[in-house]
């Protein structure tokens, strides 16, 4: 190579470490010397630049750590023995396990997957059921809370309790439709609860039973993880049903804090039977005919409270 070479045939690479070694006549000249003792260390002028390397440095080093774990697992799990998930099928002999071994273990695996899809899907419809309901029970007591006429509306008293009325009729009218959709659900999940919460409890009592017994670590966490599931899958509908409950009791305190003082005695009438029967609170029981909650009218099979509320919501 002649020591008259132009630079221009050469190519730079600003991507070159200064700790790599370069080939003499590989025609590259990094920009800093290679094995310098005197590059300048990076210093960054403000403390968000020093935070930002810092950042960058972590999720590379994450990075890496996460490639290397995709680079060495496969050996570690196809070195494995597979067994079937739930059942060995001992009932069958050695050759047609290892040679159907494949679909049993695909039919067994998108059972267990079914069996969780189909548990998860039903208690999130009756939480999600109970759920609208607490919603709009909520919706109704701010209704009532705020079952007011603006000062500044320049309407006479006669106008503005005829406007009330009809504001406080609407409010009975969602209430009815509320005693409905709860009647619904009732209906829907008497027998459902009753054996979940039956099931739930005697499952409960058999694991609390197991972890007094002597076990391994491996069946002590399954036993514990197990037991939290299932106190989860009942506390659930009782908390919604709580709350439920709760919100319903507090519609007789939304009714009396509206402004119902300078308001003409229909309305009061109104308002007055509408508490009275406010003050049973909403409660969904299990496999109990709704006993707590559901009076049935002797003239029908209808609850006797919507009666009630078809006759003063007419008034």
């Amino acid at each position: 190579m002649s020591s008259t070479m132009d630079i221009a045939d050469y190519t730079v690479s600003p991507m070159i470490p200064p700790c790599v070694a370069i080939p003499e006549d590989s025609g590259v000249i990094p920009l800093y010397p290679v094995n310098s003792r005197h590059i300048p260390p990076f210093k960054p002028k403000h403390s968000h630049a020093n935070t930002t390397a810092s950042r960058l440095k972590h999720e590379w080093d994450r990075g890496a750590q996460a490639i290397d774990f995709c680079t060495k697992s496969p050996s570690g799990i196809w070195n494995t023995k597979l067994e079937l998930p739930t059942c060995n099928y001992y009932f069958l002999s050695d050759d047609i396990r290892d040679d159907y071994f494949i679909y049993w273990f695909i039919y067994q695996s998108f059972g267990m997957y079914g069996h969780m899809m189909y548990n998860v899907n039903i208690d999130t419809f009756i939480a999600g059921l109970i759920f609208i309901a607490v919603s709009q029970m909520k919706v109704l007591n701010f209704k009532l809370l705020n079952l007011k006429v603006n000062a500044n509306s320049g309407l006479d008293e006669k106008e503005q309790d005829r406007l009330q009325t009809l504001k406080l009729t609407k409010c009975l009218e969602h209430y009815n439709i509320l005693l409905r959709y709860c009647m619904s659900i009732q209906e829907i999940l008497d027998v459902i609860i009753f054996v979940q919460f039956a099931m739930a409890s005697i499952i409960i009592c058999v694991t609390i039973y197991g972890l007094l017994l002597l076990s391994t670590n491996k069946s002590l966490m399954f036993m514990v993880s197990y037991l939290l599931a299932m106190l989860c899958q009942i506390f659930i509908p009782s908390f919604l049903g709580t709350l439920l409950s709760f919100e319903s009791e507090n519609l007789v305190f939304a009714g009396y804090n509206s402004e119902w003082i300078p308001r003409s005695e229909k309305f009061k009438k109104i308002l007055k039977i509408f508490m009275e029967r406010a003050k049973t609170p909403i409660v969904l029981t299990g496999y109990e005919n709704s006993f707590f909650f559901f009076n049935s009218c002797k003239k029908c099979s209808r609850p006797a409270r919507w009666e009630n509320l078809k006759f003063f919501c007419k008034i």
